[in-house]
């Protein structure tokens, strides 16, 4: 119906006035509506867009200048400086990778090595990488031994025992792990009468006084100290955790409220930062570290620490040395001291970790360590932080970053195979002399592969349950069989004719 022939409808009905007919048309139609509400939705739109601005400009403002405000005051927050981006994974900018021979015919520890590290060999270095001068058995003279028959080493690595000085716990603890290893290497160390005498010599097992966070001003020196490097470089203010020094020293030297709740993390961070930089100044090619409870969850004997430092691959930054039976990685090499049997294996598949109880670092870690420090713009809980984040491969393709630095786990005794994945040996478990993995190529290969190396895991933890279930199965039926022949003896007992 039209709009005229409406009108003159309307206004013909005997039920309709003047004024009745005059409302109806003036009220808002259908149109006016849609009119009214694209107005409304146009102007929202200019509001949404104006607020996001403001809101864009305000955030980039607190981003820009919170950091600074909030270092000068007593609330200083956690990770102020923190920019999650930062952790992102840097790409690779030069040219592709080319490896120095075919997958197959790598054929030693040196070449397996450089292929991982993506390092490349050149003429002399590739002869001499061929050759498998690692490969090849390290010998000592008699005098670099305890006993007559040469097979306990004498420890010429330091340590570091790091404890709380103010604890009479922490200290009582490191002193028994001190004594330990003294005895285990028949250790005398000077009395304090003749300390100062000629011969005197500095003790190879030290405790360190830890950084006690919570306590700064007490040890803040400490802290001061092991950042030194870092700070030579970068600003400790736009380095994650780290930053908690600075915060500290614009606060009087005393650790922001904000920080209390993480105090323990950020002294341990500082405490083992300290034992790396210390390393480096003494230029030790490797040194052992300890938490004072580090000897609760040593995964071998005191005595056998020396036999890890001499037996390190060349290309080791890190071994650890705590937690036995971890799944951590592919099996690398195994050597007998004195009549046990000590395991060498990766460490860049561990899928959680917590504790630095006790660790060695060899001689590139600290610059290393400091490098991937400034880089990633800080760290993070140390101990979680350096097993996984630094320790484990990542990003594949990303040849700065695949590994950063070469990580791997000692014990004595063997593994269970089904905690292993990757390539191992038919010998593995059986043999019982001093050798390395027999096939780098397959080692090769199931590091740049996690599916090979996550099948051959797989094959073996499938035989290892095969095999527990007819165990369990085998003792079950031995206990139904005892339980059968009881039965047949309580029967034949009541059976039998009263005397």
């Amino acid at each position: 119906m039209s709009r005229a022939h409406e009108r003159s409808s309307l206004v013909a009905s005997s039920l309709s006035t003047s004024t009745g007919a005059a409302a109806f048309f003036d009220a808002p139609t259908a149109e006016d509506h849609r009119a009214s509400s694209r107005r409304f939705s146009l102007a929202l739109a200019v509001v949404v867009g104006a607020s996001s601005v403001v809101a864009i400009a305000l955030t980039a403002d607190v981003l820009a200048n919170g950091a600074a405000i909030r270092a000068h005051g007593a609330f200083a927050s956690l990770g102020s400086a923190y920019v999650p981006s930062r952790w992102r994974a840097r790409k690779y900018q030069g040219e592709p990778w080319k490896p120095n021979v075919p997958l197959e015919a790598i054929n030693t520890p040196e070449l397996a090595f450089a292929e991982l590290g993506r390092i490349r060999l050149t003429e002399a270095a590739l002869a001499l990488a061929q050759s498998g001068i690692e490969g090849k058995p390290v010998t000592f003279g008699a005098d670099a031994f305890l006993d007559a028959a040469m097979s306990r080493r004498k420890l010429e690595t330091p340590v570091y025992v790091i404890a709380v000085e103010a604890s009479e716990k922490d200290v009582a603890k490191a002193t028994n792990l001190k004594r330990v290893i003294n005895e285990a290497y028949h250790i005398v160390e000077p009395t304090a009468a003749g300390a100062a005498g000629a011969n005197a010599q500095t003790p190879l097992v030290k405790i360190q006084n830890a950084v006690n966070a919570a306590a700064w001003p007490n040890t803040i020196d400490l802290a001061i100290d092991a950042a030194a490097p870092l700070e030579a470089v970068l600003p400790l203010k736009s380095l994650y955790y780290l930053n908690a020094l600075d915060q500290a020293r614009n606060s009087g030297n005393v650790l922001p409220q904000g920080w209390h709740g993480i105090a323990h993390h950020v002294g341990c961070l500082y405490s083992h930062l300290r034992m790396w930089q210390l390393h480096a100044r003494a230029k030790n090619k490797w040194t052992i570290i300890f938490e004072s409870d580090g000897l609760y969850f040593l995964a071998l004997a005191p005595w056998q620490l020396q036999s890890v430092a001499d037996n390190a691959p060349s290309n080791a930054d890190v071994i650890f040395l705590h937690k036995k039976d971890l799944a951590s990685g592919q099996f690398v090499k195994q050597w007998r001291t004195g009549d046990e049997m000590m395991y060498l294996y990766n460490w860049d598949k561990v899928v959680g970790g917590a504790g630095l109880s006790g660790y060695m670092i060899g001689p590139n870690f600290t610059e290393k360590i400091n490098n991937q420090i400034l880089a990633w713009r800080g760290a993070d809980m140390v101990d979680a932080w350096l097993m996984l984040k630094m320790c484990d491969k990542k990003d594949s393709g990303d040849y700065n970053d695949a590994h950063r630095i070469n990580c791997y786990h000692a014990q004595r005794g063997a593994k269970p195979k089904q905690l292993i994945g990757g390539y191992l040996p038919d010998w593995y478990g059986v043999d019982k002399t001093t050798r390395w993995t027999d096939n780098w190529a397959a080692f090769v290969a199931n590091e740049e592969s996690d599916a090979l190396f996550r099948e051959a895991w797989n094959v073996r933890r499938a035989e290892f349950s095969a095999a527990q279930a007819i165990e369990n199965e085998q003792k079950r039926a031995v206990a139904a069989a005892k339980r059968a022949a009881r039965a047949r003896a309580r029967a034949e007992l009541a059976s039998a004719p009263a005397v």
